[in-house]
């Protein structure tokens, strides 16, 4: 397994763990921030990681590289929001 595929089943998993707490019947408010602030940051990590993968194909489709990068940017702009939301107001995605 490469380097890279190591790392994405790692965040995977740390993914998984965060969506178990999250969900679970005793989470409250603070845990569920701290989950939804986390997935946040793995989902601009993942998009990134996509970016750059992308970067070293040979073809790559202008309609590919657009649907990465929209995706990207709506990931950064939902990990701003949730960066300047207090735990105890909802975020709209």
């Amino acid at each position: 397994m490469s380097d890279e595929a190591a790392r994405l089943a790692k965040i995977g998993r740390e993914e998984y763990d965060l969506i178990r707490m999250h969900d679970a019947p005793d989470a409250d408010e603070k845990t569920k921030y701290e989950c939804d602030l986390s997935l946040a940051r793995y989902q601009v990590l993942r998009g990134k990681l996509a970016l750059e993968k992308v970067y070293n194909e040979e073809f790559v489709t202008p309609s590919k590289m657009r649907y990465l990068k929209t995706d990207l940017e709506f990931a950064e702009e939902y990990l701003r929001k949730l960066e300047n939301t207090p735990p105890s107001s909802p975020v709209s995605e």
